[in-house]
């Protein structure tokens, strides 16, 4: 009787999450920021996207503009563009460097990063 209990005890306990603090990248090199662009590139549902050296180095955060329109001639149109940009932040959890797209709450797990906590 008491084993059931227990065992019925042991299925409720969760593990403790790991908690997740604001980051920033570490040291990147080629191979961090071609994942860092592969991700935000198929998070946003382009092909590619043309990010800075220092992405995620400073305060963590990634803002990327949507692209104006422009005519064949490659010269903006005129008009509001009404898109606000699309917001990342990164975290550490654990060893983990996860990037969050923070309007969707979609993650990443950043295998090839290396990142600190602020």
């Amino acid at each position: 009787m008491w084993l059931g209990g227990l065992i019925l005890l042991a299925g409720c306990i969760q593990p403790a999450a790991v908690p997740e603090t604001p980051a920033s990248l570490i040291d990147p090199d080629a191979a961090s920021r071609a994942e860092l662009q592969a991700v935000v590139a198929a998070a946003i549902g382009q092909t590619s996207v043309q990010l800075a050296d220092d992405a995620l180095t400073g305060d963590g955060v990634l803002l990327i503009e949507r692209t104006p329109r422009t005519d064949d001639l490659g010269r903006r149109q005129p008009g509001r563009d009404f898109g606000a940009p699309r917001r990342f932040q990164l975290f550490r959890a654990g060893t983990d460097c996860i990037l969050i797209e923070v309007d969707t709450d979609r993650r990443w797990v950043l295998e090839q990063a290396r990142c600190v906590a602020l």
